[in-house]
C-alpha cells in the first residue's frame, strides 16, 4: 500500500505574527497522520527557518530544495495528496490557485485586523464558508484556527467530501 504525501506550509513571519502557524497543533496534527499511515513533508517558511526548530516533529521529512524555488514547490504540491498551512501568499500562488493540487488553508478571522476583513468581504466577498465561488472541490478554506481539533475534523471532511 503506496504512503500518500501530505504537506505542511508554516507561516513564521515578525509581522502579523498572530497570523503565524501554530506549531505545537501542527505537531499533534503530524503525528495523527502519521499514525493513518501518511507521509508528512514540512515546508518552513523560509524567512525564520530554523532546522532545529524542526526536530520536534517526530517521523516528518522537510522539503527544504522546495524553500527558493517556486517550480519545485508547486511540483511538490500537486504531487501530495493534500496540502495544508494558514492564510500565507506563497501557499495560496502555488496551491491554493492550482486547480492540479488539494489544499485546505485554515484562515482565523479573529487574527486579522478588523479593516483588513471588512475590505475583504466588500471587495472580495469573503463569507464564512469552505468553498469560495472560484475554487474548485480540491481547494479548501476552513475558516477557523489551526488548531489540532479544526485539522483533524477538515482533514475527515476532506477525506469524507472527496473519497466516500
Amino acid at each position: 500500500d503506496k504512503k500518500k504525501i501530505i504537506t505542511f506550509t508554516f507561516r513564521d513571519l515578525k509581522h502579523m505574527e498572530n497570523r503565524n502557524s501554530q506549531y505545537d497543533e501542527w505537531i499533534k496534527f503530524s503525528q495523527y497522520l502519521i499514525k493513518k499511515n501518511y507521509i508528512v513533508f514540512l515546508i518552513p517558511d523560509p524567512i525564520n527557518y530554523n532546522s532545529k526548530f524542526f526536530d520536534k516533529f517526530v517521523d516528518c521529512r522537510i522539503a527544504e530544495i522546495v524553500l527558493w524555488n517556486i517550480n519545485l514547490r508547486t511540483a511538490l504540491y500537486e504531487a501530495a495528496f493534500l496540502n495544508c498551512s494558514v492564510s500565507s501568499g506563497i501557499f495560496e500562488m502555488t496551491s491554493c490557485y492550482n486547480q492540479n493540487a488539494n489544499s485546505m488553508m485554515f484562515i482565523d478571522f479573529d487574527s486579522y485586523e478588523k479593516e483588513y476583513i471588512e475590505l475583504g468581504k466588500k471587495k472580495w466577498g469573503y463569507k464564512d464558508t469552505i468553498n469560495q465561488k472560484w475554487m474548485s472541490n480540491n481547494q479548501n478554506y476552513i475558516y477557523k484556527k489551526d488548531t489540532f481539533e479544526n485539522m483533524r475534523d477538515a482533514f475527515n471532511n476532506f477525506l469524507d467530501k472527496n473519497f466516500n
